[in-house]
């Protein structure tokens, strides 16, 4: 019986942690579209640098943009 309840405590954390890992990595491709759109922008000509740091500042990457190290 001991088994059975290690087994389930096991796998309701595995769902926990595979739910987490599912909603990092949705927040990792938003943070990438973010940035793929500001380099876009300043590419067409839309937006200068001072406008593409801000649009990054924004969305909360600009540290991770300039230092390479996410918040």
């Amino acid at each position: 019986m001991l088994a059975i309840s290690s087994t389930t405590t096991s796998s309701a954390f595995n769902e926990f942690v595979l739910t987490h890992l599912r909603h990092a990595r949705v927040r990792a491709r938003l943070a990438l579209n973010h940035i793929d759109a500001a380099g876009v922008a300043l590419r067409g000509g839309l937006i200068d640098g001072e406008g593409a740091l801000d649009l990054i500042g924004e969305a909360g990457l600009l540290n991770f943009v300039l230092t390479g190290v996410s918040s």
